[in-house]
């Protein structure tokens, strides 16, 4: 594995991690949401050394399509009750355009954020398909 997909991985953990705590701290988040961004994170890990790991690669077999699948999906589900939390966290002056600017701001943020992982997914999803 090259070292820049080493340090995307330590990051992308590091941000998992302090994005739970943060989330945990704050009064309106529910567990099943803060959990849930962990798992996919998860997902996202085990897809990149998926992709650079042979032996990892070969272990997992078909299942890179369905942590793939999940991933996405959990990025398409999890935004609406995640701004809600956001949003109700704010000051109430600030929740109008605040909130739509923030709301396209993450949404942007995570996809950059989730980008390499997701291509790599990809890569090894379509490679698990493909090979009889």
């Amino acid at each position: 594995m090259p070292w820049y997909a080493g340090l995307y991985l330590v990051g992308l953990c590091a941000l998992a991690v302090a994005s739970w705590q943060h989330a945990s701290r704050l009064v309106g988040v529910p567990r099943w949401l803060r959990d849930g961004d962990v798992m996919s994170t998860c997902a996202q890990v085990l897809l990149c050394l998926a992709y650079w790991k042979d032996e990892v690669r070969e272990a997992l077999g078909i299942i890179p399509v369905a942590l793939l699948a999940g991933v996405v999906g959990w990025m398409v589900f999890a935004i609406g009750p995640a701004l809600e939390c956001a949003r109700a966290a704010l000051p109430a002056e600030r929740r109008g355009l605040a909130g739509t600017a923030q709301g396209c701001g993450v949404a942007f943020l995570s996809l950059l954020i989730s980008a390499p992982s997701l291509f790599w997914g990809l890569r090894v999803s379509v490679a698990a398909l493909s090979d009889p």
